[in-house]
């Protein structure tokens, strides 16, 4: 178990209070080998230990830099004096604790949690005395607690500002605890506050499934209570690989409808919403095997009871929107079927219809996607930047630690901090190496090496660097075995810069690097910026702009 975990109680600890860490470590009758090792933790500690800049480190932080180095039990056993040391220095906000029965057991006795930081309380209260709910189970961290705060909070600002101006709400069912794709997040701000209407995030992922029930309760009640709620966007889609095809024959063989009721192509399959939604909640289930295994796996789960869940919206008015779904033509997304549903497909900027989109004539609606994405995380930052329009205007700004389902995001992250510049030194000794390998006919198999791990080249001198390749290979007929050890860190080092770190991940399994597709020098501060642009695609970005139209439209 990494130290720091269950052993320490502080909710943050002041840069200067380190200082008195350090004098007190002088004090301590320990070898001098063992005080350097304290005092350089400390220094570590100071220097990298306050993520979001405001001058403390809190319980959050302390534990993501005690992970990213890696120390062990027996490191943390050797050192407990230290441990305590630094506890002592701990500052104790002022924040009364929630029960535990409100953050779960796991929350007080696994990590050691007594309460919330003021503020966090604050939004906590405020959310229980609006009425509206945060569910925390017991595997919650109070990474997760304070994300869950968050957003609910978030949601109470929201519900006050469209009382206050009457401007309608859309409801967003999606995902918002993953900076690196920050696709709800994208939605809410690009296709819905963007165009002037206010969005409602419920994040699908923390509240889990089991979890959908409550929500729809939660905006079935505020719209009761007179809040101006018009759409509920679903860009979550539910395929199960369903065909036309597949659905065809299971209704047949149902008895649903009789054989051949329903068009191959699917063109009359509106004309049985009904009765199919019907039968998917209350027909056979789990009878099909491996002939229909979508079938299988769709009524022997829980998309049935999802699709009882959202048919309650229809009833109070409430327009429910869904993502058509990517898999492409003949497919459909089984949320289709929900009581007055609208799903959506996608049409590219020239207005076709988009060869991802999952398309049958269930889709009555369509919207255009264009635009980019872009974020970029910047070398220590702590956060990265999303543009979610590609016009250039960053929208917002995420913490890495915004996302606790992914505890090793931090620590990959951080290993990016052993990527340097190469300078002008290792660039002269590479051209030289190169140069000599070009002018030996012997070509040594395994060069004697410089360790290139950790450069990024400028695109200059890789330049320079590729013509010396270039002359190498020309010279010995493309035979590459001499320099193949040269060669690939060379690639490597290029690829990096370039944008194509497909290699740079297979040596250094980092998944959040595949959020990027290209590494450039920040010529300000020399740092890297990994940045990642892509064309907006997906019917989940069609779909909320469909959801805006009729949210503009006053309700019945």
């Amino acid at each position: 178990m990494n130290i720091g975990i269950n052993n320490m109680s502080f909710y943050r600890i002041s840069l200067p209070s380190l200082e008195e860490v350090r004098k007190s470590i002088i004090n301590q009758d320990i070898s001098p080998d063992a005080k350097k090792r304290a005092s350089d933790f400390v220094d570590q500690l100071q220097i990298k230990g306050d993520i979001n800049g405001d001058g403390t480190i809190t319980r959050a932080e302390y534990d993501q830099f005690i992970n990213s180095k890696k120390l062990s039990a027996e490191v943390g056993n050797q050192n407990k004096w230290l441990l305590k040391l630094i506890d002592e220095k701990g500052e104790k906000l002022k924040a009364t604790p929630l029960a535990p029965t409100a953050l779960g057991p796991y929350l007080y006795e696994q990590i050691g949690v007594k309460g919330l930081t003021e503020d966090y309380q604050k939004k906590y209260n405020k959310v229980l005395e609006s009425g509206l709910k945060i569910n925390f189970d017991d595997l919650d961290s109070n990474n997760q607690a304070m994300s869950k705060i968050d957003l609910a909070y978030k949601r109470l600002l929201a519900i006050e500002e469209s009382k206050k101006t009457g401007i309608p709400i859309v409801v967003v069912l999606d995902s918002f605890d993953n900076p690196f794709v920050a696709h709800g997040n994208q939605i809410a701000k690009r296709d819905i506050e963007k165009k002037g209407l206010i969005p409602l995030n419920y994040d699908l992922f923390q509240e889990g499934l089991s979890g959908c029930s409550e929500i729809v309760n939660e905006v079935i009640g505020l719209k009761q209570k007179g809040v101006n709620i018009q759409s509920f966007n679903l860009s979550i889609s539910q395929q199960d690989r369903l065909t036309v095809t597949q659905l065809k024959k299971a209704l047949e063989k149902d008895g649903i409808v009789q054989a051949g009721a329903i068009r191959d192509d699917g063109s009359n399959l509106v004309n049985y919403k009904s009765q199919i939604r019907d039968w998917l909640l209350n027909g056979k289930r789990g009878v099909y095997g491996p002939v229909i295994p979508g079938l299988e796996q769709l009524k022997a789960g829980n998309k049935y009871h999802l699709i009882t869940i959202f048919n309650k919206l229809a009833a109070h008015s409430i327009n429910f929107v869904n993502a058509a779904g990517n898999h492409g033509p003949g497919t459909i997304n089984v949320y289709s079927f929900v009581q007055g549903a609208t799903p959506v497909g996608a049409l590219n900027s020239s207005g076709q219809v988009a060869v991802y989109t999952s398309e049958t004539p269930l889709n009555q609606e369509h919207a255009v996607v264009k635009g980019n994405h872009i974020r970029i995380y910047e070398q220590d930052s702590g956060k990265i930047r999303h543009d979610y329009g590609g016009d250039g205007v960053y929208d917002e700004d995420l913490p890495l630690a915004y996302n606790p389902y992914n505890t090793d995001q931090q620590e990959s992250l951080s290993n990016l901090d052993t990527l340097k510049l190469a300078d002008k030194k290792v660039v002269q000794d590479l051209q030289a190496r190169l140069t000599g390998l070009a002018a030996d006919n012997s070509y040594p198999i395994q060069p004697v090496g410089v360790d290139f791990e950790g450069y990024v080249f400028k695109k200059k001198d890789l330049e320079l660097i590729k013509k010396d390749i270039e002359l190498i290979r020309q010279k010995n007929n493309n035979n590459l075995i001499m320099s193949e050890f040269l060669i690939r860190e060379i690639n490597t080092a290029q690829k990096r810069f370039s944008g194509d770190i497909g290699s740079f991940i297979r040596n250094n399994p980092v998944y959040p690097l595949y959020s990027f597709n290209q590494i450039l020098v920040n010529p300000d501060n020399g740092k890297l910026q990994f940045i990642y642009k892509s064309p907006i695609e997906g019917t989940s970005f069609a779909a909320p702009q469909i959801a805006v139209e009729k949210a503009t439209v006053p309700s019945n």
